[in-house]
Order: structure tokens, then C-alpha cells, then sequence
């Protein structure tokens, strides 16, 4: 439902204010009907490189990546390809992966 917050997150219990809580194996499912997908997650071997070309392919044209959770969860040079060719419409980053040091 446009407008109204879902969270994707590692368990299923329900997050306060979200409209409905699933897990990470359904990401791919939810990406085509966000207009706005906040990265907020914490770095793991599950979330290193999280949106790659494919799922960023799997966004909505008109859809923001909004990355807060600093540098490595966004394949950079995917990132700028999907910039480039209109793929992804606007994309905020606190640090991309180069900047990462660890």
C-alpha cells in the first residue's frame, strides 16, 4: 500500500509503526513496490553487498535508496550503473564502500 511503511528485517515480530514486518527472504518481493528503501541494517555476512545490480534492478524506476547504514551494504559500481542509466531514480549514501576502511 503506497505510503505506508513496511519492514523488512532478520526475525518476523512485528516492528512498532511498521504496517507489516517480513523477513529478509522476501526483499526481493517487496523492492518493486517501494518508492523509498531505507538501508539501515547492520553489517553481516548477510548484508555485505545487499543491493548488487540485481536487486537494485529489482527496484521501481522512480524508487530512492536512502543508505544510512554506511558503506558496504551497496555495491557502489552497481549503484552507479543503476544511477546512469535511470534504473534507480536517487540514491543517498552516508559512505559508500571505498570509503569503508574495515
Amino acid at each position: 500500500m503506497p505510503g505506508q511503511p513496511d519492514d523488512v528485517r532478520r526475525t518476523a515480530e512485528p516492528f512498532p509503526g511498521a504496517l507489516r514486518t517480513v523477513t529478509l527472504d522476501a526483499l526481493d518481493d517487496e523492492l518493486p513496490d517501494a518508492t523509498v528503501v531505507l538501508v539501515a541494517a547492520a553489517l553481516t555476512p548477510e548484508t555485505d553487498g545487499l543491493f548488487d545490480a540485481r536487486r537494485l534492478a529489482l527496484m521501481s524506476p522512480d524508487a530512492w535508496l536512502v543508505n544510512v547504514a554506511r558503506g558496504r551494504h551497496v555495491v557502489t559500481d552497481d549503484l552507479v550503473a543503476a544511477l546512469c542509466t535511470l534504473l534507480v531514480l536517487a540514491a543517498f549514501i552516508l559512505l559508500t564502500r571505498s570509503m569503508w576502511s574495515s
